[in-house]
């Protein structure tokens, strides 16, 4: 059985890259995985007391790419 890693931002550009291959490799038997990747929000010590309002962001970042990933999985 083919594997085949999908790499994906969620932009228009990805989405279409997305629906290429699923028509591309229709006819043959194989397993997509959707890979999203992202760069946690990286807090600098002088800023940590100073900006209470960045603590969460990494969590808010995560939740954006699930809830994507389930909507494209939903599609």
């Amino acid at each position: 059985m083919t594997r085949i890693l999908l790499p994906t931002d969620f932009s228009e550009n990805a989405l279409t890259a997305i629906r290429y291959a699923l028509t591309l490799y229709k006819d043959l038997k194989c397993t997509f995985f959707l890979l999203n990747s992202y760069m946690p929000p990286v807090y600098h010590t002088e800023y940590l007391m100073g900006s209470p309002a960045q603590i969460g962001l990494g969590d808010i970042v995560q939740q954006n790419s699930q809830d994507n990933l389930e909507a494209l999985k939903n599609t």
